[in-house]
């Protein structure tokens, strides 16, 4: 879904908490940011907190309520228990999520060589994230990435990530990561 105000919705709706306890059995670390806190130049940001009120809102004032929106992922384990959390978080929204499975191979066919052709609204993917920051954001931020899966092509994105990268000053380096993450979320 492209709508800005939808994905906002959704990420004050999604309780993060009860995603963890549903996929990994409470075995995960909550992130408010976007990168792993394994990547180069990762910083603790405030991201955006639960809050079901202003989901609610956003969700109403988005057209949301009363939609069917479908959800692709893999059928690993771990996927199809986020998959059915999300489910549930989203229907006390108002909003149906229907859930396709595949094997992560076609998943990935699908997201890389359909785009936004393929009918697909919402994906669950994921891949081991790596130390380098400039692969973790480029591969799947800017828009000449190879995991582009979301099809973003913001230029000021992409002009955040080439100068993260041709930074010398390491503390330099850091503040415009700083900044590119707080841009994403």
């Amino acid at each position: 879904v492209t709508d800005p105000k939808f994905r906002l919705a959704v990420a004050y709706g999604y309780d993060k908490d009860e995603a963890i306890l549903a996929a990994w059995d409470g075995y995960a670390r909550k992130s408010t940011s976007n990168m792993s806190r394994d990547v180069e130049y990762y910083a603790d940001i405030e991201g955006i907190p639960y809050d079901p009120d202003m989901a609610k809102k956003l969700f109403e004032e988005c057209g949301a309520v009363g939609k069917t929106i479908s959800l692709v992922t893999s059928d690993a384990d771990h996927r199809v228990k986020l998959a059915q959390n999300f489910q549930a978080q989203m229907a006390k929204y108002g909003i149906t999520i229907t859930i396709e499975l595949m094997q992560n191979s076609a998943l990935t066919e699908l997201n890389t060589s359909d785009g936004t052709t393929s009918g697909v609204e919402i994906t669950i993917a994921s891949w081991t994230p790596g130390m380098n920051a400039d692969y973790m954001y480029r591969n799947p931020l800017h828009s000449e990435g190879g995991r582009n899966y979301c099809q973003l092509a913001d230029p000021e994105i992409d002009a955040m990530i080439d100068a993260a990268l041709s930074e010398l000053d390491k503390d330099a380096r850091a503040a415009k990561y700083l900044e590119l993450q707080n841009k994403i979320v």
